[in-house]
């Protein structure tokens, strides 16, 4: 039997049942750039019905990303990004990436660290979708009248710099430096290809000094952006020991398994539905869609581009290459 790895350890609920599950979110924020809890975020994201209102333009003219306001089952009000998912790979537009840089943070990260926002993979009704008024899109796949969206939390508090890294803000404030290494670790295990400014960001708050890629679509195995591809090299001079020493605790093997199937939705009357992930439907991952099920993970070569980024890492820091504080 294959284990769980590293995803997410959460009970799934169809996103289209009438009673709501999740409970409400703490009413106090714990961070000044994610308001609310990580695992509920998740939840939320991933499996609970929410309705989304007030849809428009996020970043710049042309960008096919949109901005929205969630309403959750509990009544909470979030900002997210919704990103509309091609039925296929494409360039800059391969959903699967984006899950997975999500994932693969949890190798060295936990949530309160994390450098990509809470990220999942969901279908909107094309009625409701239609509604917003917004954008003028066909279904995803045509045994089903809906859209698969990217959808993203949308971070508090942040701005994006033309170069998030600061070399001399990294030697006086430890805070920074070591969101900033973690971000830049994350980047180089995915292999992000795309520096486009505004796919970084920092937190305006002194007090709360943590980075962000929002953006990962461009990575793993995807070509170049012309924006340059600076963050899949390792741009620090150090990282965290405990990012180190925690790449070191990992099954890689494990890693594989956890990431072949990391999202999965399953057609009935018409419409998929997220629920656990269960065994790939044809065993080679990536993007899978047979027999009513729809399956979203990394290849085999994929993963293996992991591990040896993972391996080249801690190499570099066993001959000096690269410091640890």
């Amino acid at each position: 039997m294959r284990r769980a790895g590293f995803r997410v350890a959460i009970v799934c609920v169809a996103w289209y049942l009438a009673a709501a599950t999740l409970p409400p979110a703490r009413a106090i924020a714990a961070d000044s750039n994610v308001a609310f809890p990580v695992s509920w975020l998740e939840q939320l994201l991933t499996f609970e019905q929410w309705s989304v209102s007030d849809v428009r333009g996020s970043r710049f003219e042309d960008d096919l990303a949109r901005r929205g306001t969630l309403v959750a089952p509990s009544g909470e009000r979030l900002e997210i990004k919704l990103r509309p998912a091609a039925s296929r790979d494409e360039f800059n537009n391969v959903p699967r990436y984006e899950l997975a840089a999500y994932h693969v943070q949890r190798l060295f990260l936990e949530p309160e660290d994390y450098v990509v926002p809470p990220t999942a993979f969901r279908a909107v009704p094309l009625e409701t979708v239609r509604a917003w008024g917004e954008m003028d899109l066909p279904p995803t796949y045509p045994e089903s009248e809906q859209v698969f969206f990217v959808v993203q939390y949308w971070l508090q508090n942040v701005w994006n710099p033309p170069d998030p890294l600061d070399l001399e803000r990294f030697e006086r404030d430890r805070g920074y430096a070591r969101h900033i290494a973690n971000l830049n670790v994350l980047t180089y295990l995915i292999q992000h290809k795309d520096a486009n400014q505004g796919n970084v960001l920092l937190s305006t708050d002194p007090e709360n000094a943590r980075a962000f890629s929002v953006d990962n679509g461009v990575a793993f195995r995807s070509e170049a952006s012309e924006q340059g591809s600076i963050w899949r090299t390792m741009r620090v001079p150090a990282v965290p020991s405990q990012t180190i020493e925690r790449l070191r605790a990992r099954d890689l093997e494990d890693l594989r398994a956890g990431l072949l199937v990391i999202s999965e939705h399953r057609l009935e009357d018409g419409v998929y539905g997220p629920t656990p992930v269960s065994e790939p439907v044809r065993g080679a991952g990536g993007l899978q869609r047979t027999d009513g099920i729809l399956q979203l993970g990394l290849t085999e070569r994929e993963l293996r581009g992991i591990v040896r980024q993972v391996t080249r890492l801690l190499r570099e820091v066993d001959r000096g290459a690269l410091g640890t504080f």
